[in-house]
């Protein structure tokens, strides 16, 4: 499947999708589009739009520890109007993107869209980084997690801190929606003061 087509953006807390009128055989700026799940993709400027945070919309989840990655998958489909029961005198439908094919019926057509993030993620004060790509089809990107964590020192208090006094740190994930599925563990906490640098947890 080209870009043209479609686009898949890892954003730190959910997928942003945008695609084409023609992977679902839709008309441009049609109103309604009717997709499984409630999904509802958006209109704007020549392509449609979705945004999907992390664990909602019907999304899923696996994570590979072989290589140290977790990968979230949302299924995007068009139902028609009427849902029929399948037999198998109704004939499959290909519509050609290339190097890649989209297979449509009378029940519609689904595009799988998977990001994949690395679950090591090292988090500081200031600076964030990452230790560290069709219908049937899925569209595969990868993503960082890292900016939808935070590091709180101090309680959030901007006040003057006393040297020798016990400095409250939190770290807080913004992703709501998979508490009760995944959490996360601290492997690792290094205090950097210029050349300094000092392993207080490991």
């Amino acid at each position: 499947m080209t870009g043209d087509c479609a686009t898949l953006s890892c954003g730190a807390t959910g997928f942003e999708i945008a695609f084409q009128s023609a992977l679902f055989n839709l008309d441009d700026g049609q109103s309604p589009a009717t997709f499984a799940g409630g999904l509802s993709p958006t209109w704007d400027g020549g392509k449609w739009v979705l945004n999907a945070p992390l664990g909602e919309s019907g999304m899923g989840h696996s994570i590979d520890v072989a290589s140290d990655a977790i990968t979230f998958s949302l299924p995007l489909a068009m139902v028609g109007s009427e849902m029929k029961t399948r037999t198998d005198e109704i004939d499959d439908n290909i519509i050609s993107l290339g190097s890649q094919s989209v297979v449509t019926t009378p029940l519609g057509a689904s595009v799988t869209f998977e990001c994949q993030y690395d679950l090591t993620i090292d988090v500081a004060s200031q600076d964030y980084t990452v230790s560290g790509a069709s219908v049937i089809d899925t569209i595969h990107a990868t993503g960082s997690l890292a900016a939808g964590f935070s590091m709180i020192l101090n309680n959030g208090d901007a006040t003057a801190f006393l040297l020798g006094s016990t400095l409250p740190v939190a770290i807080e994930w913004s992703v709501t929606a998979l508490s009760t599925k995944l959490s996360f563990q601290i492997a690792a906490c290094t205090v950097t003061h210029g050349t300094t640098a000092i392993m207080v947890a490991k």
